[in-house]
């Protein structure tokens, strides 16, 4: 069964996967996509405001040269057209000068580029400046156009009224370069987004792998916990389905064996759904503790007193070894501990062969600690299997027949360490066998 399930808990999973990357791809791309979509506004934004204001510089530095010098010379024009980008008009009392450089003004004194003739018509009909009209005082206006291709570009109109007329000016400032900057920017940000969307998906992709590998492991060990579990609850209700055949068939004599038989593994299998309660109370948080102060010696005399026949019977000593003088209390669950040591202790006597030896010993540690040591001569616990131990039915020595464990004991005890916020852990013993400290 558990073969079978295997395949679909896996496609489950890797389902999962899938809408978890598509989720977080789509909320984080989302976001990143806004976040550059403004970052690119706010870049457009900022060149189109410094080029507005080099025009303006360069419209300021014309009109402060044109109030300050009343000559003007094609070479100055050229220069001024070839440093700031702009194609200037300039009218004598509303006749063009220097009409020999603009293409057809040789053949018509009074054509005039068509963008220029928009200008001046924009500067009358919104800024109220006419630059052809009589009596015009010093004015200047900076406005914006766009050419019949819907292109946009600067423009700015000036007259100076001077002795015997007026001298008049417009200047077109294209913006042909500022578009090329700006669609070069938008491919560099729509590339940088297709990268950025491309890494938050495999992003997400690693992230919610692991962030459901542990999901997955639960769910594997819930699924091979049921199936320990049921294997264990199996075995003593076969043997009281058994006995209770055997029951009806038997002579009088030998009813009381086989109800001796379903006494035991009633008494076992009780054992064994506490213990899976417990487990399952640790789960879900519901363990809870009474915490109250107790003398750990009392806490090692108790245990100690109630193993000493056990021990006994399997052939085994038993030692307790306790600090001189009285003991500070400690505050913990008693019974919870006890529990805990209990498990320690039951799992040395088990292991440790006829004639062997279990110590009990008991150490008081700074900070109102106190550290609970069950030491055994037995086999001991290989390094690769130190932590494994502590698993749900897991037991070290696969061979062993002994139907008193269930494998949940270690277990239960690390959770009751856990909720102290103490510390389980093994480790050799001297001379051999393993050595359990508890620490709480």
């Amino acid at each position: 069964m558990k073969r079978q399930d295997r395949p679909g808990l896996q496609s489950e999973f890797k389902r999962l996967r899938r809408q978890t990357t598509c989720f977080c791809a789509i909320v984080t791309g989302a976001i990143f996509l806004l976040m550059t979509l403004f970052c690119l506004k706010f870049s457009e934004s900022s060149l189109r405001e410094s080029r507005r204001q080099s025009f303006l510089s360069d419209v300021n530095s014309l009109i402060s040269h044109l109030e300050s010098q009343p000559d003007l010379s094609e070479q100055w024009l050229a220069r001024m057209e070839s440093e700031g980008k702009l194609k200037l008009f300039f009218f004598d009392n509303s006749e063009p000068l220097f009409h020999n450089r603009l293409p057809g003004y040789g053949r018509d004194p009074n054509a005039m580029d068509a963008l220029a003739q928009k200008a001046i018509a924009t500067a009358r009909a919104e800024h109220g400046l006419d630059i052809f009209g009589p009596g015009m005082l010093a004015r200047s206006a900076v406005f914006a156009l766009r050419d019949e291709d819907g292109k946009e570009l600067y423009a700015a109109a000036a007259v100076f009224p001077r002795q015997g007329g007026s001298l008049s000016m417009v200047a077109l400032y294209p913006l042909d370069s500022l578009q090329r900057q700006l669609d070069s920017q938008r491919r560099g940000f729509a590339l940088m987004g297709l990268i950025g969307l491309a890494a938050l998906g495999v992003f997400a992709w690693i992230f919610s792998g692991r962030m459901l590998r542990p999901v997955a492991a639960s769910r594997r060990s819930q699924s091979q916990f049921v199936a320990a579990a049921s294997h264990e609850l199996r075995s003593p209700l076969a043997v009281m389905l058994s006995n209770l055949s055997a029951l009806d068939m038997a002579e009088p004599h030998e009813q009381r064996r086989f109800k001796d038989n379903i006494l035991a593994e009633g008494s076992r299998m009780s054992r064994l759904i506490d213990s899976l309660l417990s487990l399952a109370s640790a789960d879900s948080q519901a363990l809870s503790l009474r915490m109250a102060p107790v003398g750990p010696d009392t806490l090692a005399l108790e245990l100690y007193d109630r193993f000493l026949g056990r021990a006994g019977e399997r052939d085994l000593s038993l030692d307790l070894d306790l600090p001189e003088g009285n003991m500070k209390p400690l505050m913990c669950d008693s019974e919870r501990i006890s529990q805990a040591l209990e498990a320690l202790l039951d799992n040395a006597l088990s292991y440790t062969p006829k004639g062997g030896s279990v110590l009990l010993s008991v150490e008081e540690l700074p900070g109102g600690r106190c550290r609970f040591m069950v030491r055994d001569n037995g086999p001991g616990v290989p390094k690769d299997e130190r932590e494994r131990i502590f698993q749900r039915f897991y037991r070290a020595d696969s061979s062993r027949t002994d139907r008193e464990h269930f494998g949940l004991g270690l277990c239960i005890a690390r959770e009751i360490v856990r909720l102290h916020r103490g510390k389980l852990w093994v480790q050799d013993a001297p001379g051999g066998g393993a050595e359990f400290h508890l620490v709480v």
